[in-house]
């Protein structure tokens, strides 16, 4: 899996997570699926298994 800068993820549940950044197997992101958008950071492996739905 390639996470690409400014690119929207939607996992199995349906929540949309909005890449800001990637560098050095951190991935900064905004939540897009509750009322306000919510940022947060996770690894790059953590981001995967989430966008895998695990």
């Amino acid at each position: 899996m390639t996470i690409e800068y400014g690119q929207l993820y939607t996992n199995a549940a349906g929540d949309v997570r909005e890449v800001l950044a990637v560098a050095n197997y951190v991935v900064e992101y905004l939540e897009h699926s509750g009322e306000d958008p919510q940022q947060g950071q996770c690894t790059v492996a953590e981001f995967e298994d989430w966008a895998d739905g695990a």
